[in-house]
């Protein structure tokens, strides 16, 4: 039979600035039905297929780590710096 070999392409709407504390809206998609992760703030989520999550922002600068793995186990993962900045300071 066929073996899947390839990993997901894997697109993500990651905010760049957020107020320190406000929700973090992420959308994801990928290519073919996947199962995501995330890792912000040095905790790990549970799996989900959900297309999008909301996290709190945290302060300064903070690695958002997204992974994205398809049925035959391949993966995809993706960084993105996420910058908490002081909710005074975000010019609209």
């Amino acid at each position: 039979g066929w073996l899947d070999r390839a990993a997901p392409e894997l697109r993500a709407a990651v905010p760049e600035r957020v107020p320190a504390g406000a929700r973090l809206t992420v959308a994801v998609e990928a290519s073919e039905p996947v199962t995501y992760t995330y890792r912000y703030g040095g905790k790990t989520s549970a799996p989900t297929q959900a297309p999008s999550f909301t996290l709190t922002a945290l302060p300064g600068e903070q690695p958002l780590e997204l992974t994205a793995t398809d049925r035959s186990g391949n993966e995809t993962a993706t960084r993105y710096a996420v910058q908490g900045v002081p909710a005074a300071s975000v010019r609209v």
